[in-house]
């Protein structure tokens, strides 16, 4: 059970500790936390925790955040459009109605007027933060370049006096950092844990929406009631005040409250991670998919078709869980690698092969994308900056020349319905022919599924294969 009660930091911020969220040399958690930063780690995803704060977090936000001027701030905000959630009367208790605007003057209109808003930080603050907070908290997997797999955003709340945010849950592990003004948070028990979805019982919302939270809520606990936070609440709500410079981290599925004491300005850090049961079921469907007969669209008019097409698919997937897959085809190696490379020279890798060559095995979650065919669909060389560097200056025409390396692209893990990859690297080849030439091994291997080769006295092989290796297109059996 997630506890309500909020733990204290021990001491402020000292002021000797210098705060740059541009330094990626520091861990951006330690920016935020200062020497606090092991306590947060001891209560992360369990209690919530509140740093009291100075001015140096101030500081060093005030030059990302427009001086925290409201109108700078909903200029440069990353969002398409605003939420504006409008002054409560008694006529609808504590529940929130809100409406979106699409113009940052309108937006400001209305806020001047008394309601509060909501919207993303500039995208520049989500840049330098968010990936970040999601490595140190080993909430993403590192090679992943995709949005599906790398969750997480900056929300900036401007509240104004008498805002009433009444009890709900989030799914995200939330942290918040006060601006400007005051707040008092309420925190009571939660029998949630890793959820999947809020509770938002504080929100006027459609039909769909308020069926989907409870199903899915109910999917890890299928006593969970809505009514939770009113039956804990006979026991007195925890509290706590944070005001500007203050730090507040609650965890996924905690009950809380939140009334804005004063006119305010915070932002909350939003991260999400990707769970066991994404990676898996993709990859079983990536490889179900491979299938002619079950990428059919499904024919109800044929009863009895339609269930034993179902029934050849559990069978199926005994078949891969049992043979087919193993974990470390679904989280290869390149996975566990803190700072990947998104780009992978054949060049850099040892000339002796990393493991004996009979304990080979194809990966089938993998692809090999060959850039001459990517090209024929408009893709386009992301040249680094060494080897633009590397062509002439001089020649009017030097920006146009073909790279003189070779480049395949891998992906590996890719079933979910949108089809965004797990892992995706670039493999920079010595040259073009070189590419084709492991491209088509690769094909050669898949086809019979068998990793077979010769080692070669340059040892080229054998770089080749410890790259394949590293990023996961063949495995250890």
């Amino acid at each position: 059970m997630l506890q309500g009660k909020p733990i204290l930091s021990k001491n402020k911020r000292k002021n000797s500790e210098i705060i740059d969220f541009t330094d990626g040399s520091t861990p951006i958690l330690t920016s935020i936390m200062g020497s606090n930063v092991g306590d947060f780690m001891t209560n992360f995803k369990r209690n919530p925790y509140v740093i009291k704060g100075n001015d140096r977090i101030l500081s060093a936000l005030k030059d990302q955040l427009g001086d925290f001027d409201v109108e700078t701030m909903l200029e440069s905000s990353a969002s398409d459009n605003y939420h504006v959630w409008l002054k409560q009367t008694s006529n609808h208790g504590n529940k929130l109605e809100s409406i979106i605007v699409e113009d940052a003057s309108q937006a400001l209109k209305l806020y001047n007027a008394g309601h509060s808003l909501y919207c993303r930080a500039p995208k520049d603050l989500e840049d330098i933060v968010v990936s970040r907070c999601l490595k140190e908290l080993n909430f993403s997997i590192g090679c992943s370049n995709s949005d599906r797999y790398r969750r997480g955003e900056i929300e900036t709340f401007y509240s104004n006096k008498g805002h009433l945010t009444a009890f709900h849950t989030d799914f995200q592990e939330n942290i918040t950092i006060m601006l400007t003004g005051k707040k008092k948070w309420r925190f009571i028990n939660s029998s949630l844990t890793h959820p999947l979805r809020g509770c938002t019982p504080h929100y006027y919302q459609s039909n769909d929406v308020a069926e989907t939270q409870l199903k899915v809520l109910k999917l890890s606990d299928s006593m969970f009631s809505v009514n939770e936070y009113i039956d804990n609440k006979k026991n007195k709500p925890y509290e706590v005040i944070i005001e500007a410079g203050d730090i507040l981290y609650h965890p996924a599925g905690i009950w809380h409250e939140v009334e804005c004491i004063e006119n305010s300005i915070s932002i909350n850090i939003s991260l999400v991670g990707v769970t066991y049961a994404e990676v898996v079921s993709n990859a079983i469907q990536q490889l179900l998919l491979q299938n002619d007969k079950y990428r059919e669209i499904v024919n109800v008019s044929h009863q009895k078709n339609a269930l034993q097409v179902i029934q050849n698919i559990f069978d199926e997937i005994q078949s891969i869980v049992t043979g087919k897959l193993v974990p470390n085809d679904i989280l290869t190696n390149y996975c566990f690698v803190k700072e990947c490379d998104p780009i992978l020279y054949i060049s850099k890798f040892n000339s002796k092969l990393s493991i004996s060559a009979n304990k080979l095995r194809i990966n089938p979650l993998a692809s090999l994308l060959l850039v001459n065919e990517l090209k024929e669909l408009g893709w386009s060389e992301n040249t680094d900056e060494d080897e633009t560097s590397s062509t002439s200056s001089s020649s009017s025409s030097s920006s146009s020349t073909a790279p003189s390396y070779g480049t395949l692209v891998v992906h590996i893990n890719y079933g979910n319905e949108s089809y965004e990859s797990l892992i995706r690297a670039e493999i920079r080849c010595d040259s073009t022919d070189q590419a084709t030439i492991i491209y088509n091994q690769w094909l050669k291997w898949k086809q019979n599924n068998k990793v077979a080769f010769e080692v070669d006295k340059s040892g080229e092989i054998c770089r080749v294969i410890n790259c394949l290796l590293h990023v996961g297109v063949i495995n250890c059996i």
